[in-house]
């Protein structure tokens, strides 16, 4: 291959990837838009009994461990020595 051949090779497939791109591009946006009105669309479904059961659920076990460690650690109590008598009655 000569060199003149490469040069025309490599502009004709320049003009190739910028055309798979520019499709690539577009079916991306197409994807998007699609994936865009979906989400709207389902925005305001209703979730069965089940579902919300388990969102109720899910919801509650991460309550308990959050709950695990309390928000605010409470200041210790100071250590009190119990008062020992030696006397004993008797």
């Amino acid at each position: 291959m000569k060199l003149s051949e490469l040069l025309a090779a490599n502009v004709s497939l320049a003009g190739q990837v910028n055309h798979v791109e520019t499709e690539v591009v577009n079916k991306l946006a197409d994807l998007q838009a699609a994936i865009d009105k979906l989400t709207a669309a389902l925005a305001d479904v209703e979730l069965t009994a089940e579902q919300a059961q388990s969102v109720a659920d899910l919801q509650t076990a991460v309550q308990a461990l959050d709950d695990i460690i309390p928000e605010e650690i409470p200041e210790p109590k100071p250590v009190v020595d119990p008062v020992v008598d030696p006397q004993v009655e008797g």
